[in-house]
Parts: C-alpha cells; sequence; structure tokens
C-alpha cells in the first residue's frame, strides 16, 4: 500500500515539475485542480482531518533529487537533521569561505523563481561563529528575515542567537551588525539591522514569531496572518529572497511560505492549489511541511487571507472607514464571524468536556475553558484536589497572558478565587457585576468598608470607595501566612443591562486607561483579572476594545475581526452578539477622535 501511495506521489511530482519544476508555470495543466476563492470556506470546512491527513500521505517523501554537496567531508558537520539536506540544484552558495556550502535552499514563490531562501536554523555547532550566515545574507541581498522558532522550546535548543542584542554592534566575518531596535509583543518581536560591509549600509528587518508551540501548530490562524501582514509592510529596496527559518528550516518554514505563496496566488487568481504548492516546495527542499497538521492548518489559515474581511485599518482611514460602512454591514461581517469554526484539537475538546464536568465550579451554561491557557490552582492547593477554576490567560497587544477572563466566584469558589489572584500576583481587577447587588450565586470576596473578610486562609481588607460616573475604585489588601498583597479593584457601573453594551464608549475607553495606568505603575507584566457570571460576554469585551487601543497605539492600523478572533480562540463567548461588535468599532472611532490620537496620525503621515 505504501509503495502505491509512494508511486502516486510521484507521478504527482513529475507533472508539477513540466516548465522546469516551477509549478505556477504549468497554467494549463494545474487549473483544474485549482479551488475558486469563492468557494474556498465552504470546501474546507466540509473536510475532516482523516481528509486531511491522506492527502498529505499521498506527497513525495523524503530526498527525491540528488543532494551530493551535502554529504562532503568538509560538509556533512554543517547539516543537524538527517534527511533535511538542499538538493544541488536548489541549494544556496556562499562564496568566500572554505566551502561554499551551507544548509539552506531557494524556494521558488508565486510567479517567481527564488522568492525564499528556506534555511536551517542558524546553530555554531554547525556554523562557528554564523560569518556564513550572514554571508549569504549579504550576498543575496536580503532584506527581510522571518524566524518561526524560539530558541528554546520545552528545553531544547532550536536555534541560537545569531545576531546582537539590541543597540549592540557585532562583527561576522567581514560584515559589521548593529541592532538598532528590538519591540516585543505577545506574539512576536520585531528587530531592524544594519547591516555594513566596507562602506556600504543596508537595513535589514527581522521578524520574529515567537507563538508556534513546538510539535504543533498556532492555537489560531489569525496571529500568523497578521504576523504575515508586518512582513509584507517591512520596506525593501534590493528586492532579493526573504529568509525563512525554522529549526530543521523545513516544517515551520514550509507552512509559512505555503500560506504567503497561496494567498498571493488566490488575490491574482480567483483559485488555489494548496496541494500543488506544497508539490513544487518539496522539489526544491525535502519535506517542506512537515505534518499533517500544517497541511490542514495551511488551509485554514489561507480561508482566513483570501475570505475573510480582516485587512487592517489605518488609524487615518478608520474615521472614512466608519463613515463607508454601514451598521448592516457590521452585522453581516459580525455574523460571518459566527458562522466561522475555530480549530480545536482533540485534546483540547476531551479537556472541555472533562471541566464540563466541575458542576460545583461552574454556573450553569457558562463559557468551559480547556486546559491549554487555564490557570492551575497550586496556592493552599489540598493533596488529590483540582486545580481547576474557571478562567483563562489572554494575550494584550503587547504582554502575553496580560489578562485573565475569569466567571465571577460562586459562594463556593471564593477562596479559589482568592488564590487565583493571589498565585497570578494581580495587579488589578476589573468588576462587571455589581458588588451591592444580592445575588445568590455570587461569592462576595470585597468586604464591607473597615471590615475583614475571612476565607480560608486569606483575610481581605478594603478601602473607602471611590466612586464616579462610571466606575466604583477601591483598594483590597489579602492577607495570607503573613504576606500582604495590595491591589486596585475597579467596579464598573455603567453597563446598560437592556442592550447588554456599557453606555458609554468614552466612559469604557476611561476605564481601559486607568487600568493600564495602574498596571504600569504597579509592573507592566502584572496580569489583570477581568470578572463577569459566564467570564467571556462582558470581559471579553474589555480585553478586546484594550488591545485593539493598544494596536492602535503602536501599530496605527486594527483588525477588528482578528481582535475578536483571537480572544474566541480561548473564550468561545466572547462578543456574544452584533451590538458589542458594534461597540468594538465606536470604541476605536472614540479613540481615534481625541487629539492625542489624531496628532500622531498626522505626525506618521
Amino acid at each position: 500500500m505504501q509503495y502505491e501511495l509512494d508511486s502516486f506521489a510521484r507521478q504527482n511530482a513529475i507533472r508539477f515539475e513540466e516548465n522546469g519544476g516551477v509549478y505556477y508555470n504549468n497554467a494549463n495543466e494545474v487549473k483544474k485542480f485549482k479551488t475558486p476563492v469563492a468557494e474556498l470556506q465552504k470546501y474546507v470546512m466540509s473536510k475532516d482531518r482523516h481528509f486531511f491527513k491522506t492527502e498529505f500521505e499521498k506527497f513525495p517523501y523524503g530526498l527525491l533529487k540528488d543532494f551530493q554537496v551535502s554529504q562532503i567531508k568538509a560538509n556533512i558537520t554543517k547539516n543537524r537533521y538527517k534527511g533535511i539536506y538542499p538538493y544541488d540544484a536548489h541549494r544556496v552558495k556562499v562564496l568566500g569561505e572554505d566551502t561554499d556550502y551551507i544548509n539552506a535552499s531557494f524556494i521558488d514563490g508565486y510567479n517567481k523563481r527564488h522568492e525564499y531562501i528556506a534555511a536551517l536554523g542558524p546553530m555554531s555547532k554547525q556554523l562557528g561563529d554564523f560569518r556564513a550566515f550572514w554571508k549569504m545574507v549579504w550576498q543575496q541581498k536580503v532584506e527581510k528575515i522571518v524566524m518561526v522558532t524560539n530558541l528554546v522550546e520545552e528545553r531544547t535548543v532550536k536555534c541560537e542567537q545569531y545576531w546582537p542584542d539590541a543597540s549592540v554592534s557585532q562583527v561576522y566575518g567581514d560584515i559589521r551588525v548593529v541592532c538598532q531596535s528590538e519591540n516585543h509583543y505577545a506574539e512576536f518581536t520585531r528587530r531592524t539591522f544594519t547591516v555594513m560591509k566596507s562602506n556600504e549600509e543596508r537595513i535589514l528587518h527581522h521578524l520574529h514569531f515567537t507563538a508556534w508551540p513546538d510539535k504543533d501548530v498556532p492555537e489560531d490562524v489569525t496571529s500568523i496572518i497578521e504576523f504575515r501582514e508586518k512582513i509584507l509592510h517591512a520596506p525593501v529596496v534590493l528586492g532579493g529572497p526573504t529568509i525563512v527559518h525554522c529549526s530543521a528550516g523545513v516544517g515551520r518554514t514550509g507552512t509559512y511560505i505555503a500560506i504567503d505563496t497561496v494567498t498571493k496566488e488566490g488575490e491574482s487568481e480567483g483559485a488555489v492549489d494548496i496541494a500543488g504548492c506544497v508539490l513544487n516546495m518539496r522539489q526544491n527542499r525535502p519535506n517542506m511541511v512537515q505534518t499533517a497538521g500544517q497541511y490542514e492548518y495551511i488551509h485554514h489559515a489561507v480561508v482566513h487571507s483570501l475570505t475573510f474581511d480582516c485587512k487592517h485599518v489605518a488609524g487615518e482611514k478608520f474615521q472614512s472607514y466608519m463613515n463607508n460602512v454601514s451598521k448592516e454591514q457590521i452585522r453581516n461581517i459580525f455574523h460571518t464571524l459566527q458562522e466561522t469554526k475555530t480549530h480545536v484539537s482533540l485534546e483540547g475538546m476531551e479537556a472541555v468536556e472533562r471541566n464540563t464536568n466541575f458542576t460545583d465550579k461552574n454556573r450553569k451554561g457558562p463559557d468551559i475553558p480547556g486546559d491549554v491557557h487555564r490557570p492551575r490552582l497550586y496556592l493552599n492547593h489540598r493533596p488529590g484536589a483540582s486545580d481547576y477554576i474557571n478562567a483563562v490567560f489572554v494575550n494584550s497587544f503587547q504582554v502575553k497572558n496580560k489578562y485573565i477572563l475569569a466567571q465571577s466566584p460562586l459562594p463556593n469558589t471564593v477562596a479559589e478565587f482568592l488564590s487565583l489572584v493571589v498565585q497570578t500576583d494581580c495587579a488589578c481587577i476589573v468588576n462587571f457585576e455589581s458588588t451591592s447587588a444580592t445575588r445568590n450565586d455570587v461569592g462576595v470576596y470585597v468586604p464591607p468598608d473597615n471590615k475583614v473578610l475571612k476565607k480560608g486562609i486569606f483575610n481581605v481588607r478594603c478601602s473607602k470607595a471611590d466612586a464616579n460616573a462610571y466606575r466604583i475604585k477601591r483598594t483590597l489588601t489579602i492577607d495570607y501566612h503573613g504576606k500582604e498583597l495590595c491591589l486596585t479593584h475597579l467596579e464598573f457601573t455603567d453597563w446598560n443591562k437592556d442592550q447588554n453594551l456599557p453606555n458609554s464608549p468614552s466612559d469604557f475607553r476611561r476605564l481601559i486607561t486607568e487600568v493600564d495606568i495602574v498596571t504600569a505603575t504597579a509592573n507592566a507584566d502584572r496580569p489583570v483579572l477581568i470578572h463577569c457570571l459566564d467570564g467571556a460576554s462582558k470581559c471579553a469585551l474589555f480585553s478586546v476594545v484594550a488591545s485593539l487601543l493598544q494596536t492602535m497605539e503602536v501599530e496605527h492600523e486594527v483588525s477588528i475581526v482578528n481582535a475578536v478572533r483571537k480572544v474566541r480562540t480561548r473564550r468561545k463567548g466572547a462578543i456574544p452578539n452584533s451590538e458589542q461588535f458594534q461597540f468594538c468599532h465606536d470604541c476605536v472611532l472614540d479613540y481615534i477622535k481625541s487629539p492625542n490620537a489624531y496628532s500622531k496620525f498626522i505626525a506618521e503621515i
């Protein structure tokens, strides 16, 4: 059976090698295999994991062409993984060294030869002082490097730091590299280098995606699509290839290149063939796209990039955008978002089913989290007791796991709620349920003024309330085992129960600004715990809008669809109705109209 699959795969590979092996030049032959973009979402959503696994296993596997140069004695130590060798016909040559060999391959893009270089993640064991890598950068006129691995994952070194630290200059052979800037965000890091040789200087953009889990795919396609947009927007002058690397330079590397290539194909032709793209890449470098999961992920990512109205809107154009889009159109975008399935692993579905059984810790019908992004209770943890609490970590634009979206405590889970606050060292709590309302299903953790609330190992004291039109502000002091945690408590009081919305975008923004000031004063990395009855329908609105405002502040552009999708990946009940989706737009518009924002956007033009 395997022989038949291999034979079939090689026949397919031969078909796609016509006209010099560039898949996109075989127009007459491949059009019959393409899926129109208009039908793409329906096609992908109709397929299950078995389909993608079966189709993936038909691809030619292993070394399909000559790779003799990689096996020469002087070169063999420059390889890291068995079977991952560049083909002789597609390898990148580095001139001026003892050998011209480096484990890197030219990859053809959409209607463009050698658009990318897929490379082994640089390691000193293979590359010594990295000068061969930087020579490749210079000789190939590279102006963008896309890195899709972390340096260390699961205690295994995947790649070494081959670049200088921020504001540091370092020499690699006859090339000097200066790191001009390094900016870290929740899902990626952006660096800018000046690369110098003799009297010539070039600018190099280093885009480093940090949210790709080892041996898996990112939790949602939104992050990688946004990351790709940032790469496309990085300016270039020389037009050389883009280096893409992970650890082996085939799995994540192939996945990113396929998403970029197929998206360009769909935008140009209105139709795509993802299988053909993978076949084409494997003629350039072995085993590009390494797993069936990565192959399936490409399909979902391309659906998002080609069929969703998810393009970023620039700050200076947002007012015009809102003038031209009707509320009916915004509702239609929301309904499309509602109908879109998000990828959930089998393990994730099993975890949700398991956590649903904690009937004493969940309200009836709330948003039930899985385990990957759920905080695990350990403070004052009794042997044999569950670590479960109905809460999830959510990223802000700039900080990983900045927000904790939690279910308001039940009467029997107040001690567990306080454990969560203390063990995560929260800087602030934002409460969307009234502390004055008497509900039998809400546990009390805020004591009256000058009183002490005792819950398990915790003693909670509260300062006198400071109230304004939209919130009540307090300081909570939590004593436990002789230690003390002081934090700000903000109770939002301006929620319109009839419309299930805050009354005012301006006041909601002021609440977010207050939280930002509190966390900046305390420590920007300390999380903010936000809670409402179901842990999603109100508090997720805060995290979505806060991230949108941060993104606009830093990037001067936003995609509201993407911001909602990211939070929904972890909290399915986020932004449950079109009114809240419209409110997200209203909050961004309110920010755009503020004098400080306006002056920034004018300065950018």
